[in-house]
């Protein structure tokens, strides 16, 4: 039962959670005047312990997963292989996760902040997997951490309580009594007037926000949260776009025209290509 003081616990009473159960994905849309976003102001969890969470903070929507450990009744001293059952049990929820950021991908876009959330003790691999698969999909995870109780401890709300919403336009987080985002340093109450952005939130100056470089000849920039965009010239015509490197993969995907597009190498030229149809588009260096 969550605690009325604590955010799930005020949205809870207020009628205006949208609840995630555990072996459930939901998506929660700011503002919706229909679904079951409707007279919601946040999205939640709890009864944390030992499973996964994974959080998708967008512009305009967040989305949760709260996935068990193992698969339906399975338990930990289940005869079956436990670590395959686990795995392909996570693999179904990351794999429904990609398809709900490609569906709502006008909500999603690659400056979302995804978290992979975890009990202290977990599986390492169970947290390389998620990470893995935020990352097939443009998004680097940021690990979040809580401790697990054995069965002879119970402690009040808001231990193993997870909730989402948004304050003006900005996603907030918070896991339990710690509030993950925004971070402390984006919050500070001192900005000067040149630094503020649109939503009030102090931003860091060009100089500190963005680093550059070049990946073979073709400039990328990475700015303060870890995002990075590359930039290229099509038909003559300077363009940049949201880029992103997958594990085993030395050829970046590229966010184009609302989803994400693996690059090649053009068979006649040193330069990168994507298919757009049946036809390749050619990607000069600019």
């Amino acid at each position: 039962m969550a605690s009325d003081k604590s955010p799930l616990g005020h949205l809870r009473r207020a009628k205006q959670l949208l609840n995630v159960e555990t072996d459930d994905l939901k998506v929660y849309f700011a503002g919706a005047r229909a679904g079951t976003s409707a007279g919601m102001r946040g999205i939640g969890t709890d009864s944390l312990n030992g499973c996964t969470c994974v959080v998708i903070l967008g512009t305009t929507a967040n989305l949760m997963a709260h996935i068990s450990p193992y698969p339906g009744r399975c338990q930990a001293n289940d005869e079956r292989n436990l670590p395959q059952a686990s795995h392909e049990h996570h693999e179904r929820y990351m794999t429904n996760i990609a398809r709900e950021v490609r569906l709502h991908a006008v909500h999603f876009p690659p400056s979302s902040t995804a978290w992979g959330v975890v009990g202290e003790d977990n599986v390492k691999s169970i947290e390389r997997q998620v990470q893995t698969h935020l990352e097939a999909i443009g998004y680097r995870m940021r690990p979040a951490f809580y401790k697990e109780l054995d069965d002879s401890e119970t402690l009040p709300p808001p231990k193993g309580e997870l909730v989402a919403f948004f304050l003006g336009s900005a996603p907030q987080l918070y896991l339990e009594r710690d509030k993950l985002w925004p971070e402390a340093s984006q919050t500070t109450t001192t900005p000067s007037a040149a630094s503020v952005s649109r939503s009030g939130a102090a931003q860091p100056s060009r100089a500190q926000a963005e680093i550059q470089s070049l990946w073979e000849g073709y400039p990328v920039h990475t700015d303060a949260e870890g995002q990075r965009t590359l930039t290229f010239s099509v038909s003559g015509q300077r363009a940049t776009c949201y880029a992103t490197w997958t594990e085993g993969h030395p050829l970046p995907m590229l966010y184009i025209s609302n989803k994400w597009m693996q690059t090649q190498k053009a068979p006649d030229a040193d330069i990168l290509v994507v298919r757009s149809g049946d036809k390749q588009v050619r990607l000069e260096r600019p």
